[in-house]
């Protein structure tokens, strides 16, 4: 291939990119232009980033309300409140910070609540009835839909070994048509001094994934039956040269 024509084929794609980013911006709601403008303003204040991800972290892992409102509380005391947070969200924050740190049993279910229903586009419940619900209302809408488990990096092997039975049953879903896995959650001990070490685990590891993608079927809208499909998520740049070299051997 020339190189003029490398560069037509860009400025065509780029021109592509750019009706479609045009178009997307027409169909957008109020509601997805208010989260669009407050996700630009999160990017460009890097502190802003900082101080929400130490929060999701850090402040919800105890079940103990008094707890996560103290490490709540704690947080934006010391770095302040983030400025990328609605007018509406900011008078919320305050008003947890005069009041409702005194009565956590109340205010931080409130406080989750609203996390999960500001997440909702993106996250969604994966107890059964739920997810299955979600599911089949976007099979209706003709909605393709890729399954991806929160959590990375597991911490043992019994864990990996669970990780690993979840994506089984998953495949084995009648519901599910495609999901996305990461290494590091079905083995716990990778590690590039014992390369090929690694490698073999993985090997019989996925195998078993991807056995189950090919002996189960997914029935698409249209009454067609395909394979399940397995996506690898490259999370972490330290796994590629395995990753690559699994597949290389497979």
């Amino acid at each position: 291939m020339s190189t003029q024509n490398l560069d037509e084929i860009v400025k065509e794609a780029v021109s592509l990119a750019e009706t479609w980013q045009n178009r997307a911006n027409e169909l957008s709601t109020p509601e997805e232009k208010d989260i669009a403008e407050q996700m630009a303003r999160l990017l460009t204040r890097p502190m802003d980033k900082v101080i929400l991800t130490k929060m999701i972290d850090q402040s919800f892992r105890s079940h103990n309300t008094s707890r996560v409102a103290d490490q709540i509380n704690n947080l934006l005391r010391t770095y302040g409140v983030p400025d990328f947070f609605s007018s509406v969200d900011k008078l919320l924050i305050q008003m947890f910070m005069g009041l409702g740190r005194y009565i956590p049993s109340v205010s931080v279910p409130k406080m989750i609540d609203k996390m999960r229903h500001d997440s909702s586009r993106a996250v969604i419940p994966g107890e059964a009835p739920i997810l299955l619900e979600h599911l089949r209302k976007r099979k209706k809408q003709g909605v393709r839909i890729n399954i991806n488990h929160l959590g990375e990096t597991v911490f043992g092997e019994n864990e990996a070994r669970r990780r690993l039975e979840i994506y089984m049953d998953d495949l084995k879903n009648p519901e599910i048509e495609c999901i996305s896995i990461k290494i590091s959650t079905i083995y716990s001990q990778i590690q590039s001094l014992a390369f090929e070490h690694t490698i073999n685990i993985l090997r019989s590891r996925l195998f078993k994934i991807f056995e189950a993608a090919r002996d189960n079927f997914y029935i698409q809208k249209s009454g067609k039956a395909v394979p399940k499909s397995v996506n690898l998520d490259m999370e972490e740049y330290r796994d590629l040269e395995i990753t690559v070299e699994f597949l290389k051997a497979s």
